[in-house]
């Protein structure tokens, strides 16, 4: 339960700052370690985690940056 209120509370933070949190759904994926990428808000392209290869802790560092 913690981490998806980590979770929500970085989707609020970053829709403040005009980004977009994806979460991939297929979590079955033994090449990627995270489960996050960040999308401009606007424009639709990604800012980090192409692959989905951000964890929470990351997208965190990305929204303090």
């Amino acid at each position: 339960m913690e981490n998806k209120n980590r979770e929500n509370k970085a989707r609020q933070q970053l829709k403040e700052q005009g980004y977009v949190l994806e979460k991939r759904t297929n979590t079955v994926d033994p090449y990627h370690s995270g489960c996050y990428r960040i999308l401009n808000g606007h424009t639709g392209t990604v800012e980090a985690g192409a692959n989905f290869d951000l964890t929470l802790d990351e997208v965190e560092k990305f929204i303090a940056e």
